[in-house]
């Protein structure tokens, strides 16, 4: 039996957790936890490199974990049990996971998986191969993105580290990190979707947002909330408001891509669950090409 008492972190790449095992249940433990880095689609081990074991796995372990290389389907972790002294006890070297199932998503997604979902569906789009992406309670005025960020990397964000870009709503920050640059906005849907003063929107992104409203059979209006955060994503890497936008292409599962001359935007909307309501989102990321 085992207990996964806290994430400390959760990225599609990183994982730092807090368990509660029993004797011969950590390696099954250990596997569940590491679901939460593909959280929309079912993934399965097939091999691991190494795996030293130095005591039995048992009482209350942190795992840390690191994504080593992966593709749209296969994915291969470092995975590190600790007690709470930091002493290690077991260790997987080359644990690789292969998805099993297409990528879906249906329902309502709890918000710490959010961001996993996020990063994993730009690979699998080909838009970036590792943007880092974190969901976590926090208000813009605490503090929480730096908080988060220290916790993703000791380097600062600017020319000479990764670059970082935060957007807080309904009090759930989303963080992005990655080698180059990067414009991140989410936005809570209104609670009347359909009233058009509550979502704001550029008069000439109007005909785009309409059309996106057609081809995904959405509210108008969630179509330019829509297209006012790949607006606001895009203008935290330097495009202006009056660079045509035009739809790129849309995924199955409603994800599209938005385009602004040489720059791309991730669209989606999420639907998200905390502790303490639902909410209805819409998220945008915008990465620039590794150069």
């Amino acid at each position: 039996m085992a207990l996964l008492l806290r994430y400390d972190l959760l990225s599609a790449f990183r994982v730092r957790a807090w368990l509660r095992v029993e004797q011969g249940s950590a390696h099954d433990a250990m596997l569940h936890v590491l679901l939460g880095c593909v959280p929309h689609r079912r993934a399965l081990p097939v091999g691991v490199d190494r795996q030293p074991v130095w005591r039995d796995p048992a009482g209350v372990l942190r795992l840390d974990a690191v994504e080593v290389s992966h593709t749209a389907d296969d994915y291969v972790f470092d995975v590190v049990l600790s007690e709470p002294d930091g002493a290690a006890v077991a260790r997987w070297e080359g644990l690789r996971l292969r998805a099993t199932t297409p990528p879906q998503r249906d329902g309502t997604l709890p918000a710490r998986l959010v961001g996993p979902w996020l990063s994993r569906r730009l690979v699998e789009c080909g838009l970036h191969e590792r943007v880092e992406l974190v969901t976590a309670p926090g208000r813009r005025t605490f503090g929480a993105a730096t908080r988060v960020l220290q916790q993703l990397t000791e380097t600062v964000a600017g020319h000479d580290g990764p670059h970082a870009s935060a957007s807080y709503a309904h009090d759930t920050l989303l963080l992005g990190v990655a080698e180059d640059p990067i414009g991140i906005d989410w936005e809570s849907v209104p609670a009347i979707p359909a009233h058009a003063g509550a979502v704001p929107c550029d008069v000439h992104d109007h005909p785009v947002a309409e059309l996106l409203a057609d081809k995904l059979g959405e509210d108008p209006a969630l179509a330019r909330l829509r297209v006012w955060t790949a607006r606001e994503a895009l203008s935290k890497l330097g495009y202006g408001h009056s660079e045509p936008l035009r739809i790129d292409r849309i995924a199955e599962d409603g994800l599209t891509i938005l385009r602004a001359g040489d720059g791309q935007v991730a669209t989606a909307k999420v639907h998200t669950i905390d502790e303490h309501d639902a909410q209805v989102k819409v998220a945008a990321v915008a990465p620039s090409r590794p150069s």
